[in-house]
C-alpha cells in the first residue's frame, strides 16, 4: 500500500497549493476529504467472504449435531475422535461431506491411501468416523474403492472450496487503495491548517504538540486495541508445550465486522472533530483574517530580503 500513500501525500500537497490559499479553504478541503473517506469506509463491511464450514470451529460435527447444537463454538471436542489424541494443529482436510476438518485426526480417520483425482495422485484419508456416510461423494462419484477398501467416509488434503466462491477480492483491491489515497491526502492540508491557526512564533510548538498527541492517542494505543480485536476473532490458536501461540484460523466474518467497525467509529469521530475545526475557523474568520494577512506578509518579507541578497 506504499504507492497509494505516496500518491495521496503528493496529491494532497497539490490540492492545497491550488485551492488552499486561505484558512477557510484549507479547512473546507480537510472536511470534504474526511467526509468522503467516512462514507467509503462502510463499504468494507459489505465486501467480504463468508466462513467456510470447518467442523468444530464454524459448524458442529454432523454425526452428533443433535446433541452438540447447544455447545458454543469453537469446540473441537467430539466423541467420534475421542481417544485419538489430536493435537491443536491446522492441516486441513476436506471431507466427502463437503466440510473442512482441522486435521485428518479431527475427522476421525483411521488410515490413508492414494487415489487419482482429476488426473493427480492424491492422499486420501479413509474410515473417517466424524464424516457422515454420503450417498454421493464430493470428489469421486459412486462407491469408492481406494487401495481395495470400500469407503464413502473419506477426506482429501486441503480445505474445501467455498460454495459459492468469494467474489469480493476485486472490489477490495479497488476500494482499499482508493481509501488510502484519499486518507493520506488529509496529511498536508491538516499540517497547513495547524500552521495557519497559530501565531508565527508558536508554529514549531504547534507542530510538536500535534506529533506528540498523535503518538499518544494514535500510534501507542492502536497496536494494543487492534491486536485485542484481531485476537478476539481467532477460532484456533497454535499451541506448543501448553502455551498458546499465534492464531492459525480466524472467524473472517467477525474479523471484518470488528476490525472495520472500529475503523468506521474512528472515522466518524475524526470527521466530527474536523467539523468543529471548520466551525471554529468559519465563525472567527472575520476577526482573524487581518491577523493572518499580517502573518503572511511577515513570511514574505524574509523571502524578499533573501532574494535581494
Amino acid at each position: 500500500m506504499l504507492p497509494p500513500g505516496l500518491f495521496g501525500n503528493l496529491l494532497g500537497g497539490i490540492v492545497v497549493r491550488i485551492f488552499g490559499n486561505t484558512r477557510l479553504r484549507t479547512v473546507t478541503i480537510v472536511v470534504v476529504l474526511g467526509v468522503v473517506v467516512m462514507l467509503l469506509e462502510p463499504l468494507f463491511l459489505i465486501f467480504g467472504c463468508k466462513n467456510g464450514d470447518i467442523a468444530g470451529l464454524t459448524v458442529h460435527y454432523q454425526p452428533e449435531g443433535a446433541t452438540m447444537a447447544d455447545i458454543e463454538l469453537p469446540n473441537l471436542d467430539a466423541g467420534c475422535h475421542e481417544g485419538c489424541g489430536c493435537k491443536d494443529q491446522y492441516t486441513p482436510v476436506c471431507g466427502s461431506d463437503g466440510v473442512t476438518y482441522a486435521t485428518a485426526c479431527f475427522a476421525g480417520c483411521q488410515s490413508y491411501g492414494n487415489v487419482e483425482i482429476e488426473g493427480s495422485n492424491t492422499t486420501v484419508y479413509l474410515d473417517c468416523a466424524c464424516i457422515p456416510s454420503q450417498e454421493t461423494s464430493t470428489f469421486i462419484s459412486g462407491s469408492d474403492v481406494v487401495d481395495g477398501v470400500l469407503t464413502d467416509q473419506y477426506a482429501v488434503q486441503g480445505a474445501c472450496p467455498l460454495d459459492p466462491p468469494c467474489q469480493s477480492l476485486l472490489p477490495f483491491l479497488i476500494l482499499s487503495p482508493l481509501i488510502m489515497t484519499i486518507g493520506t491526502m488529509l496529511a498536508n492540508p491538516i499540517s497547513i491548517l495547524q500552521i495557519r491557526s497559530v501565531d508565527l512564533p508558536d508554529r514549531p510548538v504547534c507542530l510538536a504538540m500535534g506529533n506528540i498527541l498523535g503518538k499518544l492517542f494514535g500510534f501507542l494505543p492502536a497496536p494494543i486495541i487492534y491486536g485485542a480485536i484481531i485476537d478476539s476473532a481467532c477460532l484456533m490458536f497454535q499451541s506448543s508445550c501448553g502455551q498458546s501461540g499465534s492464531c492459525i484460523v480466524y472467524d473472517i466474518e467477525k474479523y471484518r465486522f470488528t476490525f472495520h467497525g472500529l475503523n468506521n467509529v474512528l472515522r466518524v469521530l475524526g470527521t466530527l472533530f474536523l467539523f468543529v475545526a471548520y466551525l471554529s475557523v468559519r465563525l472567527g474568520w472575520d476577526a482573524k483574517k487581518p491577523k493572518q494577512e499580517n502573518e503572511n506578509q511577515e513570511e514574505k518579507e524574509p523571502m524578499k530580503k533573501e532574494s535581494n541578497v
